[in-house]
């Protein structure tokens, strides 16, 4: 599981349900990969787990990333496999998709839950600016 939740209460997340094995915290990219790649869950920074005797265990926090080109870039699958009408959001017209160019927020806003539990506060985009034409 990843998302704002866990990420400011991991531990809550994991003793609400049995069903949670495992979370991942703060931003989940590189912590979902190493899950993905079998790495032993002692070793993957930014995760919270359940022992085996049902303990919870939570690693070290995984850095804030950086250098934004690090992580694939996802423009090409997008053009060619995201059709915007199989999404919507209840209170906005219809077709409605919402995709981000960047992390954190300079800003500190009372009512944003954002970079108060996932991007942080210095805003971060990917040094290429290339993006898909129509």
């Amino acid at each position: 599981m990843v998302g704002a939740k866990v990420a400011v209460d991991p531990h809550g997340s994991l003793t609400a349900s049995d069903a949670l094995d495992f979370v991942c915290r703060e931003e989940f990219d590189f912590t979902c990969r190493d899950i993905a790649q079998g790495l032993p869950f002692a070793s993957i920074l930014g995760l919270s787990y359940r022992l085996p005797d049902g303990a919870i265990m939570h690693n070290d926090a995984r850095p804030i990333l950086e250098d934004m080109d690090q992580l694939p870039f996802v423009a090409p699958v997008y053009k060619r496999d995201l059709t915007t009408r199989n999404y919507f959001s209840g209170y906005l017209k219809h077709p409605y998709v919402s995709l981000y160019t960047g992390r954190g927020c300079k800003s500190r806003c009372t009512f944003c839950l954002w970079p108060h539990t996932v991007g942080g506060h210095r805003y971060r985009t990917r040094r290429s600016r290339t993006f898909w034409k129509r």
